[in-house]
């Protein structure tokens, strides 16, 4: 009880230092990073139970139900198709990806599927942990991820929006039609 109690509020604290330091994913790799930290200073590792999973799978669960409303509902009509065809091909790519991190030994094949696989970092990491794969891999590998996008996305998004504003320029300067006539 005193181990599990530890655990937890140390992985609270590095929660809350992660949050509050705005990095992408900072509650749950402030948590695991203060745990960790605690793990290599210990001679003996904690372990939470395999509970614990199980709880943080059901908040996790539970706090993306409590997002949901029925104008969420009715759009899933107009992405479903282009949704599906997305989530196929980062499935696809990821899998191809994964077989080669696996063939590299980078990664176990269900870990290496899990981090690479579309989605957040915690609902991956936790479904990752309940099916025997390495949960702090997964993080890490979504962390990378998540960083490469934040810090990639803007160079990407420059030009097209340049663009853009430039076609909607030329848009306005074009004459109406209204004449002499």
């Amino acid at each position: 009880m005193t181990e599990t109690l530890l655990v937890l509020v140390v992985g609270g604290l590095g929660g809350l230092i992660g949050a509050g330091l705005r990095i992408p994913g900072g509650s749950m790799l402030g948590a695991m990073g203060a745990v960790g930290t605690l793990q290599l200073a210990l001679p003996v590792p904690l372990e939470l139970g395999p509970q614990w999973a199980t709880l943080g799978q059901i908040l996790v669960g539970a706090v993306i139900g409590s997002t949901m409303d029925r104008r969420m509902i009715a759009s899933f009509r107009s992405v479903l198709v282009p949704g599906v065809f997305a989530v196929a091909s980062m499935l696809l790519a990821g899998v191809l990806i994964g077989s080669a991190f696996t063939l590299l030994g980078f990664a176990e094949p269900l870990t290496a599927l899990f981090g690479l696989a579309p989605g957040g970092m915690a609902e991956m990491t936790a479904a990752a942990i309940a099916l025997g794969a390495s949960g702090p891999l997964v993080a890490s590998m979504h962390v990378v991820r998540v960083v490469a996008v934040l810090v990639l996305l803007p160079f990407i998004l420059r030009p097209m929006a340049r663009r853009a504003l430039q076609r909607q320029d030329e848009a306005n300067q074009l004459p109406t039609g209204g004449g002499d006539g």
